[in-house]
């Protein structure tokens, strides 16, 4: 895209110094206004939509760094309606958990385990939110498992994991298991989420991370809580 809307302007460029706009026949005048009019759109295409990479495996994703602010994702809560992660997050000093689904036991533990040190977070100040691939109907799945008291977000679409950069291609790693992604996630687009943590303030800027490729090392509930102490005292 970015390689076309360069040609073209260079076209542009090259008709206006050399002063060739009005020495140009009807007809190809009437073809110089289409091309600057696909030029505008491209341009604005560009400019508006960030083209998201999805990583060939878990070892190569681009996380979002500490400092970098959250851009707008589009979510959806237990009934498939659609939230702005965002404007959750405005609302309160947030721990964001990403977990790939209720069909991982990893995944199963390091809920049970944030639900188990929830209140000692939401006594300091904070909200948790966790955003999963699974669809909704499985979000409602886990948190009556684990009797979950904090908002989990579905995210079958995978914007908010390619907006954060924990996304990966799955068929590789697990292509013995693609009915179950399926089936949890309601889609066939077999990407899947490195688990992780973000301790993200107001703003929307991310003060503290931990993200593993190494689906089965989780943060522990003592670093967490660590963590989010430190982070109320920048």
């Amino acid at each position: 895209m970015e390689k076309l809307v360069k040609n073209i302007a260079k076209k542009l460029l090259f008709l206006e110094k050399n002063n060739l706009f009005n020495a140009m026949i009807p007809v190809k005048k009437y073809f110089l206004f289409v091309l600057k009019f696909i030029f505008a759109l491209l341009l604005i295409n560009c400019s508006g939509n960030q083209d998201y990479k999805v990583a060939e495996s878990p070892q190569k994703i681009i996380p979002l760094k500490i400092g970098d602010t959250i851009p707008e994702i589009t979510v959806y809560d237990e009934a498939g309606n659609p939230l702005q992660l965002n404007n959750l997050i405005s609302e309160k000093p947030s721990i964001l958990i990403v977990y790939r689904g209720i069909w991982s036991m990893y995944c199963n533990q390091h809920i049970s385990e944030l639900e188990d040190i929830a209140q000692e977070l939401y006594d300091m100040g904070f909200q948790i939110i966790a955003v999963t691939s699974d669809k909704p109907e499985k979000v409602v799945e886990m948190k009556d498992k684990y009797d979950v008291s904090f908002t989990i977000v579905s995210d079958t679409s995978n914007n908010a994991i390619k907006a954060l950069g924990l996304a990966y291609d799955a068929r590789k790693i697990y292509w013995d298991m693609l009915l179950v992604l399926e089936e949890n996630s309601g889609n066939k687009y077999y990407i899947l989420p490195v688990p992780a943590m973000f301790i993200i303030n107001k703003s929307g800027v991310i003060m503290f991370e931990y993200v593993n490729p190494n689906f089965k090392i989780r943060i522990s509930p003592e670093l967490l809580l660590t963590a989010a102490k430190v982070t109320l005292q920048e």
